[in-house]
């Protein structure tokens, strides 16, 4: 089973090379090590990723895109 990380690289619709760095970068902004994030550290990310990722996709892309990732939370 991936780890949550993994998934949310795979959510995030960015090559994962460069997905990885981009969503280390948004959890480090709040303080969370990405690669031992929680279900409530990824909800808590979601406004730090929705604006790192709105960087590189187009608007309806990311709401789609934050919207799988959120459903990670749960």
């Amino acid at each position: 089973m991936d780890s949550l990380f993994d998934q949310v690289v795979q959510r995030s619709g960015l090559s994962p090379v460069f997905a990885k760095g981009t969503i280390q970068r948004a959890f480090a902004r709040i303080g969370v090590d990405a690669n031992k994030m929680k279900r409530d550290d990824l909800e808590r990310a979601l406004p730090t990723l929705q604006a790192a990722l709105g960087v590189f996709l187009p608007p309806h892309e990311l709401k789609e895109r934050i919207t799988d990732i959120g459903r990670l939370c749960r």
